[in-house]
């Protein structure tokens, strides 16, 4: 009989413990507090998952949130920069391409512009949003590809505005070595389903090493459950509506 429950609770102990390295060995980004742990970056914003989900106003104000929480984190940032006043140089790049997901590159002009603040938009390869302009993916172009290769929109005198420039995932492109020195910030989205791979880390070095600084992560595709507690009680208005004069 001893060794009937001796054997049993073996069982049970290998099994927790299969679950316990499963859950530990798991690299799967998920939600924004495990996505900061597995690859060090401050995640500044969470998307919810869009793909065969019904359009619903929930479902719209929580993408509306997040993009409203991305836009406000670089305007903060913007703000502690020696002359914030002139053109903000942006460039995001995607560790993954998540199928009908809205362009972060669309959606940071469209509210920048909403703002008041100039904004251009440039994606590199097909361009299917009217409102961003294409960036050719030919090799010999994106290796030495400049912002002065990037035109802004024309800043107030007291205002400043703002380059976003998207790539696709860097292992599929040349290195924009330049265009990465160049920026201000750097962006990197990430799909939540994924696993954060050493080709990841691989290309993380690169950006940072290049950017001299570590980017910023957007998280897309993420789980309603795991966005929920995300941004809070506190409206995005509380910070714009009252400092939108002060930061412009």
């Amino acid at each position: 009989m001893m060794l009937v429950i001796a054997s049993v609770f073996a069982g049970i102990v290998l099994v927790l413990g299969g679950i316990i390295a499963a859950v530990v060995l798991d690299s799967t980004l998920i939600n924004a507090a495990i996505a900061q742990d597995k690859t060090g970056l401050k995640v500044v914003s969470t998307y919810p998952w869009q793909r065969g989900a019904k359009t619903n106003s929930k479902l719209a104000e929580t993408v509306k949130m997040a993009n409203n929480q991305l836009v406000n984190e670089l305007i903060v940032q913007s703000n502690d920069f020696q002359n914030p006043f002139r053109n903000i140089k942006i460039c995001v790049y995607e560790a993954v391409k998540a199928d009908n997901a809205p362009s972060v590159v669309s959606l940071l002009k469209k509210s920048l512009t909403a703002l008041g603040y100039p904004a251009e938009g440039y994606l590199a390869g097909d361009v299917s949003a009217d409102d961003v302009k294409a960036i050719p993916v030919e090799q010999s172009f994106l290796s030495n590809l400049k912002w002065t290769d990037l035109p802004p929109s024309s800043a107030g005198e007291n205002n400043r505005s703002f380059v976003v420039a998207g790539l696709p995932p860097l292992n599929k492109l040349p290195f924009p070595a330049w265009l990465m020195h160049g920026a201000d910030i750097v962006i990197v989205v990430a799909n939540a389903s994924r696993q954060w791979k050493d080709i990841d880390k691989q290309l993380l070095a690169m950006v940072e090493s290049t950017h001299g600084k570590k980017p910023l992560m957007v998280l897309n595709e993420v789980d309603p459950d795991h966005i929920k507690d995300y941004f809070g009680s506190i409206p995005f208005k509380s910070f714009i509506g009252r400092n939108r004069k002060k930061y412009r």
